[in-house]
């Protein structure tokens, strides 16, 4: 549902989560993000070379040469703002699809597992 909505923006789902957190972050370093989206860092690395390749995700050295610090690119905040929309739309029909109930008991489940996951 989520990659239909964002292919006409050259995005996936797995990709607009990584541009979003690092957004909300300012810039983070690479083992942060993997953390916080509690994938491996591998998984992670693809994500972010595809992300760099495209101009929306700038890596740079961080204060230990193995290190990396990202921080979205201009391109890369204005494709997170335009990605809002089409996001919302699939949200309200997955919330009407569900109903409220089952909407709120979702996201309990996916932060207790983000949580366990840590």
């Amino acid at each position: 549902m989520y990659d239909d909505e964002l292919r006409s923006l050259g995005l996936k789902n797995t990709q607009l989560a990584v541009l979003q957190a690092v957004g909300s972050a300012g810039s983070t370093t690479q083992a942060r993000l993997a953390q916080e989206l509690s994938v491996d860092s591998t998984t992670l690395s693809r994500n972010v070379k595809v992300l760099e390749g495209n101009g929306w995700l700038q890596g740079t050295e961080g204060g230990d040469r193995r290190e990396r610090v990202l921080s979205l690119t201009g391109t890369g905040q204005e494709l997170v703002r335009q990605a809002e929309r089409p996001w919302n739309r699939v949200q309200e029909r997955l919330r009407k699809s569900l109903g409220e109930g089952r909407w709120e008991q979702l996201f309990e489940l996916v932060e207790a597992v983000r949580k366990a996951s840590r």
